[in-house]
């Protein structure tokens, strides 16, 4: 037998056997994850009624989608009008006051489109800069 052979089947069974005893201590893997030394846990859901908000809007053609933000477990997603998505249906939308009504399982949400507050900041007039040229002119040297 070739030594790179041997060498290959050496290799082969070493990393079938390391990764046996790795699923030997799956338990442990899984317990370190929810038990993490960072202080870092598994994400948890809870378990609270969520709060949906609408953040976006947009059309195309004739279809609108919908950017929708559930606050309880801090996911958004876009929907869109004609069909159904992650349990949420678009029952109707009023494009003049932005008003969305959607469907989840019995219950309905009435949301409005969030509004960003803007503030318009006075400006000031940046500072003129100095004049590159004049800085370099000699006076009465070199002319004639």
């Amino acid at each position: 037998m070739k030594p790179i052979t041997r060498l290959f089947k050496k290799l082969a069974l070493f990393s079938m056997a390391f990764i046996g005893v790795q699923f030997l201590h799956a338990d442990k893997w899984q317990a370190l994850v929810e038990n993490s030394p960072f202080g870092i846990g598994p994400k948890k859901v809870s378990a609270a009624a969520p709060v949906l908000e609408l953040c976006a809007v947009l059309q195309e053609d004739r279809l609108f989608f919908f950017s929708i933000y559930n606050t309880a477990d801090k996911t958004s997603l876009w929907l869109p009008s004609d069909r159904e998505a992650a349990g949420l249906k678009v029952e109707s939308y009023e494009p003049s006051s932005h008003l969305l009504v959607l469907k989840m399982g019995d219950r309905y949400f009435r949301l409005i489109l969030k509004q960003a507050s803007i503030m318009l900041a006075t400006a000031t007039p940046a500072p003129k800069p100095p004049d590159p040229i004049g800085r370099w002119q000699r006076t009465g040297a070199g002319t004639e």
